[in-house]
């Protein structure tokens, strides 16, 4: 995938500072990710959703991969608690050639097989607040938050603009 546009997520800034005790540096940073394809790998025909694919199509990556075999995943339905789960711009393996794994390079090797990615008819500026967006969805959803209730929303970042337009 060749990156179009990476956004600045606030666990990046605390990897960079070494907040994050468990990075396995040297890493490229950059989890929230638009690009375009530049190469498919064999038998790759369609995106997560099962829409179609082709080289040059603009698509997010899904940068949290779930193992699907763990409580979590299988029983819970909670995949956000999988004891497994790796993530783009966080997970470098050592023993392994795949450097290109951060959102902040020009290019990202999707190298799991349990990849993630769907095809978005929209401009990188707007595609690139997916996972942001996503993120906000879920705090609302898992706050119960209904109609009607007052809401305090704290912080002026863009998580805090995302909250508002899912509330409003």
């Amino acid at each position: 995938m060749k990156i179009k546009l990476c956004g600045v997520c606030g666990t990046d800034v605390h990897t960079y500072h070494g907040y994050m005790s468990d990075a396995p540096f040297p890493l490229i940073l950059g989890h929230e990710i638009v690009g375009k394809i530049f190469a498919l790998g064999k038998g790759t025909k369609a995106d997560f959703l099962g829409k179609p694919i082709k080289v040059g199509d603009r698509i997010n990556l899904v940068s949290a991969i779930h193992c699907k075999k763990c409580f979590f995943c299988t029983i819970a339905k909670t995949p956000s608690k999988c004891v497994n789960m790796v993530s783009y711009g966080f997970f470098r393996d050592p023993h392994e050639k795949h450097y290109f794994t951060g959102g902040y390079a020009d290019y990202l090797y999707l190298f799991h097989p349990d990849t993630d990615f769907f095809k978005i008819n929209a401009p990188p500026e707007v595609a690139v607040f997916a996972e942001p967006l996503a993120i906000a969805i879920h705090a609302v959803d898992r706050a119960r938050i209904k109609l009607g209730d007052t809401v305090v929303v704290q912080g002026s970042g863009i998580l805090a603009y995302l909250l508002l337009s899912v509330l409003n």
